[in-house]
């Protein structure tokens, strides 16, 4: 069978017993190629491969093809592949091709629990490979082993999907999509043109790897939006030094735009709160002067004034228009979409917290305070510290 793309579309998920849906309305489309999934440990990642496979169903949404066929390779590498013995009796052009890329010795399959963990991955994605499948799911294919294990284990995916690497000049993605051209004296490789009907998706934070393999990158996100925060899956071009170029330069316009809707709606309530305090001043004045000689012009025309520019005159219907434009700032505000915010080490920056500059920050009264199994009682107190002794 050959696809064109392996399609989630609109998937919701909630585990079982959660207060929320780990993610919602989530699509996203694996073109022929590899595509590197990215993202923080428990944002989603696997959930969503596991809901690509069939193993879990999703309350929302669904997978195309239904049909195709999909291989999936886990991390433990203490799994036995399902197709094992089918694996040591296959003898086929095909099969002996995966086993010389993987360097897989004839009697690995017969011996898998003495083999070490590297020679365990390679025997792992060797079986996925000999299924056939339309779609490869590798999670974390290269944790612990060593740059021999990891070089075929890159070899194995681009022989996959036909984007076996060529020493020739580096022809990249940059985050634009146009390609730029490098020749620093090292053999570097192009990728290729994907062979179509063949999906493969790497869960990695190998980043190496990424850069070796991938055609483009599903982002897993937490973005903030409003005043909460969704997961989203941004698919990003190239491999992972693009996608996060890309990435990079869309989070910094996002924050501007975020900064400057800000400052113009409150600028608007500002302005909103100005006017209606003149306009409150006003007409308590042509309420204070309805009594006004009639021949005392000047005072006459200045009550005129603030009768004009108070809420019951025409001003009235300034003021609805300036409220309606806050909350249309307010509105175009929220509505933008920026990363959500992650503590960085920086808790004082991060909070906007300033040290207390009291000299007392807490005043107890004289007795035994529980403290698990022991106890501290206060002896004395001072005007900047509490003294205490534990028994």
């Amino acid at each position: 069978m050959s696809i064109t793309a392996l399609n989630l579309s609109h998937i919701t998920y909630t585990y079982p017993g959660a207060p929320e849906p780990i993610f919602e309305d989530v699509t996203v489309t694996f073109a022929p190629g590899w595509t590197a999934v990215l993202g923080d440990n428990g944002i989603g990642k696997s959930t969503l491969m596991h809901i690509a496979q069939g193993k879990l169903t999703p309350e929302r949404g669904q997978v195309s093809p239904s049909d195709a066929v999909i291989a999936f390779c886990p991390q433990d590498v203490a799994a036995v592949p399902d197709n094992l013995d089918d694996f040591s009796a296959d003898w086929s052009p095909e099969t002996i091709a995966i086993r010389d890329t993987l360097g897989i010795a004839d009697d690995w399959p017969y011996r898998y629990d003495t083999l070490s963990g590297g020679e365990r991955k390679r025997l792992q994605i060797a079986c996925a490979l000999a299924a056939h499948p339309d779609v490869l799911i590798l999670d974390e294919p290269t944790n612990h082993v060593d740059a021999p294990t990891r070089n075929a284990i890159a070899q194995a995916m681009l022989d996959f999907t036909g984007q076996r690497h060529a020493l020739a000049t580096t022809a990249m993605p940059t985050a634009n999509g146009q390609h730029h051209e490098e020749s620093n004296g090292k053999e570097t490789a192009t990728l290729p043109a994907p062979r179509r009907g063949r999906v493969g998706i790497v869960v990695s934070h190998d980043i190496e790897l990424i850069d070796q393999v991938a055609m483009r990158c599903a982002c897993f996100e937490r973005r903030h939006v409003g005043h909460s925060n969704i997961t989203v899956v941004t698919m990003r071009p190239g491999n992972y030094t693009a996608a996060l170029a890309d990435a990079t330069a869309l989070q910094a316009g996002e924050r501007h735009a975020l900064d400057q809707a800000s400052k113009e709606a409150a600028r608007l309530q500002r302005e909103s709160a100005s006017r209606r305090h003149d306009a409150a001043l006003a007409a308590t004045s042509w309420r204070a002067n309805r009594t006004i000689d009639r021949k005392d012009h000047d005072a006459r025309n200045a009550a005129k004034l603030a009768k004009m520019t108070s809420v019951d005159g025409s001003a009235g219907s300034a003021q609805a228009r300036l409220d309606a434009r806050v909350e249309a700032a307010r509105q175009a505000a929220d509505s933008i979409t920026v990363a959500a915010k992650r503590y960085d080490g920086d808790l004082a920056a991060f909070a906007g917290i300033e040290p207390s500059h009291a000299t007392e920050l807490v005043r107890l009264d004289a007795g035994v305070i529980p403290f698990g199994e022991s106890a501290v009682q206060v002896l004395a107190q001072s005007s900047d510290r509490v003294t205490g002794c534990k028994r």
